[in-house]
């Protein structure tokens, strides 16, 4: 995937009921990705924005 990529990206909350943060950094350490952690995110379904995603998108994009 990161070949084909310019840009990859991980988010993850650091309180995510159903995907524990260790199957992130399992990926994390196979893609080198920026990895957005989201504190108390959860499993991001409680609320409609995530500033850190919107700053990170203005950045890498800008």
């Amino acid at each position: 995937m990161k070949v084909n990529q310019r840009h990859v990206a991980l988010v993850h909350s650091d309180n995510d009921p159903f995907i524990p943060l260790v199957e992130s950094t399992f990926i994390a350490d196979r893609l080198d990705p920026t990895v957005i952690l989201v504190p108390g995110g959860k499993h991001f379904v409680e609320k409609d924005s995530f500033s850190e995603i919107l700053e990170y998108i203005v950045r890498t994009y800008s």
